[in-house]
């Protein structure tokens, strides 16, 4: 049989055509599959992250532009939860509310600090966490001056007379600053190993807790800041204060109010009205002496009254919420305040300042914050 001819296969231009479209075609393939498969990778990589890197920095919470982030949340929220529990509060929601009010709180005063040049070093924080730990290298330190009484203004004729008859009465002194001898500083035996061992102790003891180093550092770094920036708004308040001195008889009827005001204005015994009918009991073996008043310690409506009294001059009464008062001035005078007075007055400067300072500032708050309250640790929920 004869062979079959050898045939010569004819590539045509559109069968070229045809195979570089299919090329094409497989290659877009093989490249989408590809991209496919880096995006759904990238979206489980992203998802990881998201609930662990990337969620731990997510701002929770703004302050003037500075973030509060979920990590600084969560691990300050078990620092407040240990002494939360306590004082015996274990509601989740309020304390997740104060830490995120002392953490925002904490960067109004950061901020403030930055803006009074205030910088807290490392070598400060040792410094206080040494002197936290009783520990002095250079050995102790001098004490704070201590106050002494002085002796008050001498009384006039007509206080005098107004205090006839009557038990000896608070305003005999007024405290004063005054420094006391200084002890020559001695050497320590608290060695520094001893030192470093108590506070190694301290962290770990936080730590079972949750509470890491990094979280107790930046406690007590934002515990200093808010003192220096204390001081600094306080450091110009007055040391002395226009003060009323005074006595009360409290009663709860109007009508007999007004009769013992009316007794007391003709020159009744004042501590017989006292004793028969006052019923505060902090004051009435006292005579009902309140002692001397600064602006800002007692009722609004009181203040208004007294302040403006000469010295003898008896009230009409005054009503409260305890009741209706009658008062009599005994003296008026510009006093040095005691360190009680001048505690109380740096005390509430520095409140009307944190005031202020959230009212101002521009806070932006979490839709829902015991959505980042942390899981309570096995060690801690014992």
């Amino acid at each position: 049989m004869p062979k079959n001819p050898t045939t010569t296969k004819i590539v045509t231009k559109k069968h070229l055509a045809r195979v570089e479209r299919e090329r094409i075609q497989r290659r877009r393939l093989i490249i989408g599959m590809i991209v496919i498969a880096v995006a759904v990778v990238g979206i489980i990589v992203y998802g990881i992250l998201d609930q662990t890197v990337l969620y731990k920095t997510k701002a929770i919470s703004t302050v003037n532009g500075e973030k509060i982030t979920v990590e600084d949340f969560q691990n300050y929220y078990r620092f407040q939860d240990y002494f939360a529990k306590l004082v015996g509060t274990t509601d989740p929601q309020t304390i997740a509310q104060r830490t995120l009010n002392e953490l925002q709180l904490n960067l109004l005063y950061s901020q403030k600090a930055k803006e009074l040049g205030i910088v807290i070093s490392d070598a400060d924080l040792q410094q206080f966490y040494q002197e936290f730990f009783g520990y002095f290298p250079d050995g102790t330190p001098t004490p704070e001056p201590t106050a002494i009484a002085l002796p008050t203004s001498t009384l006039s004729p007509t206080q005098k007379a107004m205090l006839a008859g009557q038990p000896p009465l608070s305003p005999t002194a007024t405290a004063a600053a005054t420094a006391s001898p200084t002890p020559e500083a001695s050497p320590t035996e608290y060695t520094r190993a001893l030192y470093e061992a108590n506070l190694e102790g301290y962290y770990k003891a936080y730590a079972q807790y949750g509470v890491s180093r990094e979280t107790l550092d930046k406690y007590f770094l934002a515990t200093l800041i808010r003192r220096e920036v204390g001081k600094k708004l306080t450091e110009s308040l007055p040391q002395q204060d226009e003060m009323v001195w005074a006595r009360q008889i409290l009663v709860s009827d109007k009508l007999q109010a007004e009769d013992i005001a009316a007794q007391a204005k003709k020159g009744a015994d004042w501590y017989a009205l006292v004793q028969k009918y006052s019923k505060d009991t902090a004051t009435k073996e006292k005579g009902g002496d309140l002692g001397w008043i600064r602006r800002g310690q007692t009722f609004s409506d009181i203040e208004k009254v007294i302040f403006n009294l000469e010295i003898g001059a008896t009230t009409d009464p005054i009503r409260t919420a305890l009741g209706y008062h009658i008062l009599q001035v005994l003296g008026k005078e510009v006093r040095q305040l005691t360190p009680a007075q001048f505690s109380q007055l740096r005390e509430s400067t520095i409140a009307k300042w944190e005031a202020e300072a959230r009212a101002n500032a521009k806070i932006i708050n979490p839709d829902n914050l015991k959505d980042y309250i942390p899981t309570a640790l096995p060690s801690a929920a014992q």
